[in-house]
């Protein structure tokens, strides 16, 4: 995932919770909002409540198990 920005996605947002998003991506707390704040995925608060959109990853992760 080095280098891969998830802003400038196409796909459907897949809206997850921080701590769902951290065992999706398998990364820190530290590291994801790090990844936040560099612009590299997107995220959105709704009356405080921090949402993480999961799209690419997850999209990746059922396009290499039909490949398989």
């Amino acid at each position: 995932m080095a280098g891969m920005s998830l802003l400038n996605d196409t796909r459907q947002p897949v809206w997850k919770r921080p701590k769902d998003a951290i065992r999706i991506f398998q990364v820190s707390n530290a590291t994801l909002y790090r990844w936040i704040s560099n612009g590299r995925i997107r995220s959105m608060k709704i009356e405080g409540v921090r949402f993480i959109d999961c799209s690419a990853f997850l999209s990746e992760e059922n396009e290499a198990a039909s490949n398989v």
